[in-house]
């Protein structure tokens, strides 16, 4: 039986390690490539062969041509984009691929994702609560249209990913001062209520098929975040949340979702209330939880792509833990005033059935990676960390 050969994109990322890990031990043959020369996938055991490839999102002529000669020269079957850029650019450049497969929403469902203005507008029309968003078209209406009592207020991109961009305003004055900043870098960012309380961090992953039907799902909540009021997760579990799993379903089945997607909602238990924050249209950073549970969604990327019949699987174990811990978590305990007071640790008093991102004693390799890349850019790491931090100034 011929070996299957599989191509990860944007290998420096979590994510893509977690792809090329699982796929390399259910027998694929796994390619990597990324525009960093140092990176946690090609330094994987499971990883067959390694490129480096120019800039996807500065470079993008010299990077799908380079892609193009791989998959041609190698014959690859699968691919397995990671990031919303490298998705968005084999969208739009489908011939790129020849004989090779993937799984991508068009261009419209992935817009409809990936825009936040434009799944507010669908969001709407599927009754899935969003929060009070304003719609800010000059800048009188900065100064005019939104009261003071709806303050404290959030400004994000349309378009961005993890926490780029964003910022706080927690008044009138502030929001005159910073939406003028993201508008330049980011046209036309949204500014919604922020929401402050005991609001908990819910992630529905999911994963479509062609004919727009669920093939696998499972559900996070969210415990530790960098930056500590708002970004990425750190640590995370699974959990049951039937109703917010269905609804999501059911809006991607709308717009004709295939592939994978990530949802993410804030949801009050006590109030039952739960409020729908962004989609992000490519692989999760958390993937890894749900491939150790056995909902392993690039193998199952792979095998749909190939028109391989699979199961429908839904998660059903619960409070099974993962940790993404360096440098995730490790700059939460540094930020974070409540260090010493969570109740699960970040080197000790953790749960035994906890999962790593990164760390595993099976594929030692990628940890040395992450520890030369921190060095080898130490300049565009720096400036990512200082833009993180300056969202709730």
């Amino acid at each position: 039986m011929k070996i299957k050969k599989v191509l990860v994109t944007d290998g420096e990322s979590r994510k893509a390690l977690c792809a090329v890990r699982t796929l390399g031990k259910h027998g694929y043959e796994v390619y990597v490539c990324s525009n960093q020369k140092i990176n946690l996938s090609a330094s994987s055991k499971y990883c067959f062969k390694s490129f480096l490839t120019p800039d996807p999102i500065i470079e993008k002529e010299r990077y799908l041509e380079q892609i193009q000669r791989v998959l041609k020269k190698y014959n690859i079957d699968v691919i397995l984009p990671m990031e919303d850029d490298t998705v968005e650019l084999f969208i739009l450049n489908k011939q790129v691929l020849g004989n090779t497969k993937s799984l991508l929403p068009n261009h419209d469902s992935f817009m409809i994702a990936r825009d936040k203005a434009k799944t507010i507008q669908h969001a709407r029309v599927s009754n899935i609560p969003i929060p009070e968003t304003h719609n800010i078209n000059n800048g009188l209406e900065l100064q005019n249209e939104i009261p003071d009592d709806k303050f404290p207020l959030i400004i994000k991109p349309r378009m961005s990913s993890g926490s780029r961009g964003i910022s706080i305003a927690k008044n009138k004055t502030e929001l005159i001062e910073k939406y003028p900043t993201i508008h330049k870098e980011y046209s036309n960012p949204l500014v919604q209520q922020y929401l402050t309380g005991n609001f908990e961090k819910i992630q529905v992953l999911v994963l479509f098929d062609e004919k727009h039907e669920l093939k696998l799902s499972c559900t996070y909540q969210g415990i530790r975040e960098f930056p500590v009021d708002g970004g990425p997760v750190t640590l995370w579990k699974t959990v049951q949340h039937d109703k917010i799993e269905d609804k999501t379903i059911r809006f991607l089945r709308n717009i004709n979702w295939t592939g994978f997607a990530e949802v993410e909602y804030v949801f009050d238990p006590s109030h039952e209330q739960y409020y729908l924050m962004e989609i992000n249209p490519r692989f999760s950073a958390n993937i890894a939880l749900a491939v150790e549970l056995g909902i392993d969604f690039p193998l199952y990327f792979a095998k749909i792509s190939l028109n391989e019949e699979v199961e429908t699987t839904r998660n059903e174990q619960y409070e099974q833990y993962a940790q993404w811990l360096l440098p995730g978590d490790i700059m939460n305990f540094i930020f974070n005033k409540e260090r010493f007071k969570q109740e699960i640790g970040y080197l000790f008093k953790r749960p035994k059935n906890i999962t790593y991102a990164i760390l595993s004693k099976d594929d030692k390799a990628p940890i040395n990676s992450f520890f030369k890349s921190l060095i080898f850019y130490f300049p565009s790491n720096a400036k990512k960390l200082i833009a993180k931090l300056k969202i709730t100034k």
